[in-house]
């Protein structure tokens, strides 16, 4: 009796665990439920946003995706084989002028054009582009590690100079190439007052050979820095005065283009001309939203946006340059540098210009934080 009165308790107690345990199942079963409903509402939430953020895409910034693809296929369609980027030589009475233009071989565009896609190389193409291109630059470099404006495919002879010479090394240097030490060869070519010839000569300082150059002095502190008092007094000092310093810039937005460059990367002893660059550059803006031709519209923007201004004209001139690209994704050629004073030609190309475009609309869309895409595109293209 005893034995069957335990074995019923122990029955008893086994279907009280189990209707415990079955209460407890249930109880977390509902906890879940509810947290999954729960966290299904809020995903729901937050992909009804991510939708309505990506349906209502600004067309601005599509437009902005779209240029900079076209732009990206024009320049590495366009890059030489041996990986140059042409400048073109045109005859003009006046500066803005530009016929009867013919291939004028340099490495000085290349370099200027691996500094406008420099932040780009995760995409495919310029990553190909800045390859070819430093390869080019570094087969074009002269002993002592400088440059001349002539490549070594073109028929023409000059003596190097501290130009070409900073923006070659600056293109190798930016890209982490190895570069033996070539600073001696801009020390050894000042003038008195500590100022940066042009011409890398070891004597004759006669007639053009003696250039001081205010925009070389520049492109020189670029990639030097700004360790050189002398020079940033004599460059602000040309700034505030409004003077045309360069014999081989005479357009002040490639003038403004190229200081603003400096400052954006730290030649701070610059700092104090940068609210006159601002002004002097909006005062060229077009009633079209413009600053003039295609060139100095994408010289504009850039120089505006490296100084650190976000005003309605900066995207007046992105909007007039997504207006004008061409069906190929190019910009027109413009007039950027000439070769002196009293030299009737002068030097530019759709890569050139196409270059400053990338380097704006890139610029444009950082400032604005937009969402861009062409930047995550791996695009493997074969070049025929």
């Amino acid at each position: 009796m005893r034995r069957r009165r335990k074995s019923q308790d122990n029955r008893n107690s086994i279907q009280s665990w189990n209707t415990r345990i079955i209460l407890f199942s249930i109880l977390i079963l509902t906890l879940l439920i509810s947290a999954s409903i729960f966290l299904i509402s809020r995903l729901n939430r937050q992909g009804s946003s991510l939708i309505y953020s990506q349906k209502h895409l600004s067309e601005e910034s599509i437009m902005i995706n779209r240029s900079l693809e076209k732009a990206i296929a024009f320049l590495y369609e366009s890059q030489l084989d041996y990986g140059e980027f042409r400048t073109y030589r045109c005859r003009s009475e006046q500066y803005e002028e530009m016929s009867e233009c013919a291939f004028d071989s340099s490495p000085f565009a290349t370099a200027l054009i691996l500094y406008s896609v420099r932040n780009l190389n995760d995409n495919a193409q310029v990553a190909d582009i800045t390859r070819k291109g430093l390869e080019f630059l570094s087969g074009e470099k002269m002993p002592g590690g400088i440059w001349r404006y002539y490549s070594s495919r073109n028929t023409q002879d000059i003596v190097p100079d501290l130009d070409d010479t900073a923006a070659a090394s600056l293109a190798l240097k930016m890209n982490g190439m190895k570069l033996k030490d070539n600073t001696r060869a801009f020390l050894d070519n000042r003038n008195p007052e500590g100022l940066f010839y042009t011409w890398i000569k070891e004597d004759d300082r006669e007639g053009e050979y003696g250039i001081v150059d205010c925009i070389v002095n520049v492109n020189v502190l670029l990639y030097l820095g700004d360790q050189y008092p002398e020079v940033c007094d004599f460059i602000n000092r040309a700034v505030k005065n409004n003077e045309n310093c360069s014999q081989f810039y005479p357009n002040r937005l490639a003038r403004n283009y190229m200081l603003s460059r400096a400052i954006r990367s730290n030649v701070s002893c610059l700092d104090s001309s940068k609210e006159i660059i601002i002004g002097q550059t909006l005062s060229s803006r077009m009633h079209d939203g413009s600053f003039g031709n295609e060139l100095e519209t994408a010289l504009a923007v850039d120089t505006l946006i490296n100084l650190g201004y976000s005003g309605e004209e900066v995207r007046g001139g992105v909007i007039r340059l997504l207006k004008t690209q061409g069906e190929d994704g190019s910009w027109p050629r413009g007039a950027l540098f000439i070769a002196g004073p009293f030299d009737s030609f002068s030097y530019g190309s759709e890569e050139l210009t196409t270059g400053f475009a990338i380097e704006a609309l890139k610029a444009y869309a950082s400032q604005q934080q937009a969402p861009i895409t062409i930047f995550k595109t791996v695009s493997f293209i074969n070049k025929h």
